[in-house]
């Protein structure tokens, strides 16, 4: 059905010049010429952007302080930044809000006109619970799947607990790697929320009430890994009744949950009780052009966010992704990917591509890479396939967002992705399939989430390639290719964003960068101040 292991490279041709293959050519010159000076510019030390000027990031003209005044006074939550005594370290506490937290407030609302608004606005101030049993902590979960994999004959150097690894599998199998892939959002998002320099231990003084149960990994703890064996009484009893200052009239809506994983892998009584969490998606309850099966329209505002999949190699912190970015290029378009029998955009894919682009043809003078995941295996291989290209196609797997998609935006690979005009929402478009999964509901810090602000957050049409037939990707793709300006901009706006789809782990280093969990924490603080 599909031919693996299949790189397509550039080969001599004896026929005769035509028209078309002048146009490649001329493409090849560009992309050329604008690699080249990639590498002169990466010797100096300079940024993409002195290559490809970015247009001017805030179209309201509003300004950008380039440092906090002290002078400033926050107006919202429940205590200004100079009374919190009861946060882990004022030191380091100054630096996150001097810091990182005024960079992320920038970088999700910088083309908002309420800008300065939201810098005038402290960090959500968090109580974490510790009123759970150890069997429902991050550090106990991660060491029961650990224990499971050792008894299962396979042995992994990094394990599951959330830290900075790069992945080697001893032994047979690779289930270990692919759950710590693919779900290990919960407890790497506890150990961040244990080591968030804005916590108080006074609950009467919290914006925010963090539950630290990793449920998707807990769930992972038993043998059934299809759905959560925990039914909603054993998770009630253990975990919502151990929830001290949890008033379900008064501030369930300010709990935090972590659900670590796509619905369809979560206890659904669970998912509904929660007001407020965090899972890989599609976001829940926030359909505003959509009525309830009472007839009640869906609120806009909601508290179901989605988080980007977690990439602990180090290649992939926070401090060194742009680097990744900034490189050089050596294939056109990259397809690795897992293909099943219901995965139809692949299949179609994988079986006719030659016919698209013939193998002795080219995308704008480069070459393709066109291969097959073995056993749904993320190799390291693969990571650097995704550095060396200039686009990665990125077709619908099982859920409506998959971490191939943010792994390559974080390589510098431009996602390619097919368009439905269509999809659960009115007005969004689908990327998986037609008339599911909205943009909306599926990519974190989206345009749309933010309640009264659609100006807020990233617009990710700014960052692929979006096309309605596979059939013609080489014709869109040639078509990007030729015009440097906009290919200078999808490569400035990966750039400008990479940050918020990290996250920073290592050791002594957590907060002191911009990522994926200060993204979210500015998402929560959007969202308190609308409850």
């Amino acid at each position: 059905q599909t031919e693996q292991h299949h790189a397509a490279t550039m080969k001599p041709s004896s026929r005769p010049i035509r028209k078309s293959r002048i146009k490649h050519w001329a493409i090849a010159y560009i992309v050329t010429v604008v690699l080249f000076h990639s590498a002169i510019y990466e010797e100096k030390g300079d940024s993409i952007s002195k290559l490809y000027p970015f247009p001017s990031p805030n179209p309201n003209n509003v300004a950008v302080q380039p440092l906090l005044d002290p002078s400033l006074s926050f107006t919202s939550g429940s205590q200004d930044a100079t009374s919190l005594t009861n946060a882990t370290n004022t030191t380091t506490m100054a630096k996150y809000l001097h810091g990182v937290w005024r960079q992320t407030v920038q970088l999700i609302y910088r083309y908002s006109p309420k800008l300065d608004d939201y810098l005038s606005k402290p960090p959500p101030l968090v109580y974490v619970y510790d009123t759970l049993d150890n069997e429902f902590s991050f550090e106990s979960v991660s060491q029961c799947l650990d224990t499971q994999s050792a008894e299962s004959g396979i042995f992994d150097a990094c394990g599951y607990y959330p830290r900075v690894c790069r992945h080697v599998n001893i032994g047979m199998g690779g289930s270990v790697k692919r759950i710590r892939n693919n779900f290990n959002s919960d407890v790497t998002l506890a150990r961040l929320f244990q080591e968030y320099p804005y916590q108080t231990t006074d609950a009467s003084k919290a914006d925010l009430f963090v539950v630290p149960y990793p449920h998707r990994s807990h769930c992972l703890c038993k043998e059934d890994r299809t759905r959560c064996p925990y039914n909603f009484k054993f998770i009630q009893e253990n975990v919502i009744d151990k929830l001290t200052h949890l008033d379900h009239e008064q501030n369930l809506d300010r709990h935090l949950f972590l659900l670590g994983s796509d619905f369809s892998l979560t206890n659904p009584p669970f998912r509904r009780f929660t007001k407020l969490h965090f899972s890989l998606g599609p976001a829940d309850g926030c359909r505003p052009n959509h009525r309830t099966k009472d007839g009640k329209h869906w609120s806009d505002l909601c508290g179901s966010f989605t988080t980007p999949y977690v990439n602990l190699d180090p290649d992939y912190q926070p401090n060194r992704v742009k680097a990744l970015i900034s490189g050089n290029r050596k294939y056109s378009l990259t397809a690795i990917m897992t293909v099943l029998s219901h995965m139809k955009d692949r299949v179609h894919f994988y079986e006719h591509y030659r016919s698209w682009v013939p193998r002795d043809e080219t995308i704008g003078g480069l070459p393709l890479y066109v291969d097959q995941l073995e056993d749904r295996q993320l190799g390291i291989n693969t990571l650097h396939i995704y550095q060396q290209s200039l686009f990665c196609l990125v077709l619908a797997g099982d859920d409506c967002a998959q971490r191939r998609f943010f792994d390559v935006l974080m390589s510098g690979c431009i996602p390619v992705v097919l368009e439905f005009a269509d999809s659960d929402e009115d007005s969004w478009s689908s990327w998986f399939r037609s008339g599911q999964c909205s943009r909306r509901r599926v990519y974190p810090f989206t345009r749309g989430v933010y309640y009264q602000d659609m100006q807020a957050g990233i617009d990710y049409k700014r960052v692929v390639v979006r096309i309605r037939h596979l059939s013609n990707i080489q014709a869109e793709l040639e078509g990007v290719l030729a015009n440097a300006t906009h290919l200078a901009s999808l490569r400035q706006n990966m750039l400008m964003y990479a940050q918020l789809w990290t996250f920073g782990l290592e050791e002594k280093a957590t907060h002191q960068h911009v990522d994926a969990f200060s993204g979210l924490m500015v998402t929560l603080r959007h969202y308190l101040d609308h409850l």
